[in-house]
């Protein structure tokens, strides 16, 4: 595998299971940049119909270690949520799926700051000639983000998210409650070549509301990531 420096890191395994379309079951073992062995992993992956599509169940378990290395839990974790992200965009977008992605010329830390900083966020959030009133951030699983946006027209639209994960520099994940619109957030942060790949996911109740909202979610989140990148790369 390559990490978005360019470096190379060794990885072999060894295919124990294959269920068709249920189970699969490998060994892993990962190598640091030198091709030294880290650590041996028994990955076992499930797949089972739900009325939605699939859901893919992941369980590793670290058998071996290389002496003076910790068992790399949140690691793994991280490194599993992100190829699944990876894999939903390969096989295709949930019909309930709303999805906007952009790379800005800053850091991961930077990036993140600029959803997570109430003050920025306010400046951005939004599609183009909004404006933001915060009333409550509470920066926290279980915490309450609550707003006023203003719409060009002066009209206002009360806003109320309750904050469900935060990874700083990684992960944002919240659900939107209404009252107009529900649907939950996932905003991923990835270093990539020049900056930060920004992948913002919005998932709905049903299809049939994605669908009927999705051409003019799709245009205002454009809009809210041009404001984003003002925000990020402010004119000298």
């Amino acid at each position: 595998m390559t990490d978005p420096e360019g470096g190379l890191h060794p990885l072999e395994g060894t295919v124990l299971v294959v269920d068709h379309e249920e189970r699969l079951v490998f060994l892993g073992l990962p190598g640091d940049p030198q091709g030294r062995p880290l650590f041996e992993v028994l990955n076992t992956l499930t797949f089972t119909a739900v009325p939605e599509g699939t859901r893919l169940t992941i369980t590793t378990e670290v058998l071996a270690l290389t002496p003076d290395i910790g068992v790399p839990h949140e690691g793994m974790a991280v490194g599993w949520n992100e190829s699944l992200d990876r894999l939903e965009e390969l096989v295709g977008l949930p019909a309930r799926d709303i999805v906007t992605t952009r790379v800005f010329p800053v850091s991961s830390a930077q990036a993140f700051a600029a959803w997570t900083d109430p003050v920025q966020l306010a400046r951005w959030w939004g599609p183009r000639g909004f404006t933001n009133v915060f009333h409550q951030f509470d920066l926290r699983p279980g915490g309450d983000w609550r707003f006023t946006m203003r719409g060009p027209d002066g009209t206002e639209y009360h806003n109320h998210s309750i904050f469900q994960e935060i990874v700083p520099a990684q992960r944002l994940r919240f659900d939107h409650l209404g009252p107009m619109h529900r649907f939950a957030v996932l905003t991923t942060f990835a270093a990539e070549a020049g900056g930060t790949r920004v992948s913002f996911r919005m998932r709905f109740d049903s299809a049939e509301e994605c669908s009927r909202l999705r051409p003019f979610i799709a245009e205002a989140n454009e809009q809210n990531f041009d404001r984003l990148a003002a925000v990020l790369t402010p004119s000298p």
